[in-house]
């Protein structure tokens, strides 16, 4: 999932519009406000491809710069929990 909020609020107005009866007044204004359009396939469609799309991929020198900093964090967590993580999540490639 991709905005969380935007899953939260549709995910309101299917319960508002399921249940008038159980939903809180907020979910049933936003039910009756929105309008036929948005309820059509074609929308949905298009909500779907912003709400879920796969994230763009991350910058790598962001994540190199991360690794970096947080090496040591993962080295004593490993000690800590008795696992190897540092090989396992790829910081044995850190300098």
């Amino acid at each position: 999932m991709r905005a969380a909020p935007l899953h939260n609020l549709a995910g309101a107005a299917r319960r508002a519009r399921k249940n008038p009866a159980a939903a809180g007044r907020l979910s049933r204004t936003l039910n009756a406000a929105i309008p036929p359009f948005m309820r059509s396939d074609a929308f949905r469609a298009r909500w779907r491809r912003v709400v879920y799309r796969a994230p763009p991929p991350a910058d790598e020198a962001l994540m190199r710069e991360l690794r970096v900093r947080f090496k040591p964090e993962v080295v004593a967590l490993s000690e800590y929990l008795g696992r190897d993580l540092v090989t396992l999540w790829g910081y044995d490639e850190i300098a």
